[in-house]
């Protein structure tokens, strides 16, 4: 009889291609977290954590008020009583961030030897590394929504009374407008904010569906003029950099498709006081069981000076 294909199939080796194809993602954009090597975690790099000096609370100082005593003064007239400053001391808790792993011994006894298509435990360690920067990415962004703000309170003072409101401007469930945007500018320009904006120091952050409503924006009000790359003609906006009244937008894909806000990003403070450390923890059962752990927090140092657009629909 004719050998066929089904016959042979124990005698045919079926070629693994190498690698590991991924279908999920596993991004922290914005935040660069690092272990105590300095070796960095997360994968953004526009906030980068550093130690904190001691304790477990970020604080700053804070003067809301000067002097404005004085005026015009004529012979004979009383000195008037002096004015003064006014302080106020401002505190941030951190929060750890943990990420459990295990293996049961199984496992791993089935990957001692030299042959393995992939260091399965070696993936799962670096897994939980990304999801421990995801994690704390998360906790970034709504520390920042929280910050930016014009609620009662924010770390520990009265928003009103020590000048920590921000600008928050209701989009009322409509898309992103010019109108929105020039009022967020707007209201940080004047007075009394008096915001200098430069796209130095100054960015809009914004999810990748708003940054195409902005381009949508953009289309509606511009003669669009195709351009050409190496023969082929490309009408897309979607390589182009944003900026709006000279900021530039930083697309952060972990931020809700919501909000737009703009600040300083020098006024963001983050601070740890445990880098990203893995621990075994030992035996469990027959499992062996990692905690991956990072023990950080942020702080928004001048939410005055700093605003956003919320209640955005696409």
């Amino acid at each position: 009889m004719t050998a066929t294909r089904t016959t042979i199939d124990a005698a045919v080796y079926a070629a693994i291609q190498p690698g590991l194809t991924k279908t999920f993602a596993q991004s922290a954009p914005l935040i660069d977290i690092v272990d105590g090597q300095g070796n960095s975690i997360g994968g953004g790099g526009l906030l980068r954590a550093a130690p904190l000096e001691s304790g477990d609370t970020i604080n700053w100082k804070l003067q809301y008020s000067a002097n404005s005593a004085g005026g015009d003064f004529a012979e004979g007239d009383t000195i008037p009583a002096s004015g003064r400053a006014l302080y106020a001391d401002l505190s941030r808790s951190l929060q750890l961030i943990g990420v459990p792993v295990a293996f049961t011994g199984h496992a791993k006894d089935a990957l001692s030897g030299n042959m393995k298509y992939f260091d399965a435990l070696l993936n799962e360690i670096n897994d939980g590394l990304r999801q421990l920067a995801m994690l704390f990415e998360a906790k970034v962004i709504a520390w920042l929504i929280e910050a930016i703000d014009d609620s009662a309170t924010y770390a520990g003072q009265t928003r009103s009374t020590v000048h920590t409101d921000s600008v928050v401007v209701d989009a009322d469930s409509a898309t992103l407008s010019k109108a929105q945007l020039k009022s967020l500018t707007a209201q940080l320009r004047y007075r009394p904010r008096e915001v200098i904006l430069n796209p130095t120091d100054h960015r809009f952050i914004a999810s990748p569906a708003m940054c195409d409503e902005y381009r949508d924006i953009y289309e509606s009000t511009r003669t669009i003029t195709p351009v050409s790359r190496e023969g082929n003609l490309d009408v897309s906006l979607q390589e182009s950099s944003l900026s709006y009244a000279g900021v530039p937008f930083a697309e952060i894909n972990s931020l809700a498709d919501t909000y737009v806000i703009l600040m300083n990003m020098r006024d963001i403070i983050i601070r740890y006081n445990r880098p990203v450390t893995i621990e075994q923890l030992g035996k469990r059962n027959d499992n062996t069981e990692w905690w991956l752990t990072f023990h950080g927090g942020l702080a928004v140092r001048d939410p005055y000076r700093a605003g956003k657009i919320e209640n955005i629909v696409l």
